[in-house]
């Protein structure tokens, strides 16, 4: 398989598995509630700059938790959620990026939080992931 098309083909997996695998992605102001952010960091990002990202994450208003997660072991949480894919064989850890997910109090905190967030050095990106509709 081409870099390229393994490339997509993780980006699109791991898009899977990051937004909690399902459901239609769906903001409801009527139904607050916590929400994830993902802050991915660039290959090349130093010790200081994930302890910056790390200490901006942990002080921001409406923040809960932060939780590093090492490429190694987003490597392993994929390989164990798609298991079944033939795909998962062709992934290595470095595919992944080092990644902080952040649990906010609020959309609104979250939707504050990515912009500043994505400025920072050594942050590849910033996002909120996408929820899962309540089933009735």
């Amino acid at each position: 398989m081409g870099a390229v098309r393994r490339a997509v083909t993780v980006g699109m997996l791991l898009l899977v598995a990051l937004a909690g695998c399902g459901g239609t992605p769906k903001h409801d102001p009527v139904r607050p509630g916590p929400v994830t952010v993902l802050v991915s960091l660039r290959d090349d990002a130093t010790t200081a700059q994930q302890g910056a990202v790390r200490q901006k994450l942990r002080a921001a208003p409406g923040v809960t938790r932060v939780v590093y997660e090492s490429r190694e072991q987003a490597y392993q949480r994929f390989r164990r959620q798609f298991a079944h894919d033939p795909h998962v064989g062709t992934t290595r850890p470095e595919d992944f990026p080092n990644t902080f997910r952040v649990t906010v109090r609020d959309r609104t905190s979250a939707d504050r939080l990515v912009p500043s967030v994505r400025r920072l050095p050594g942050v590849a990106t910033a996002s909120i992931t996408p929820t899962a509709s309540p089933t009735r």
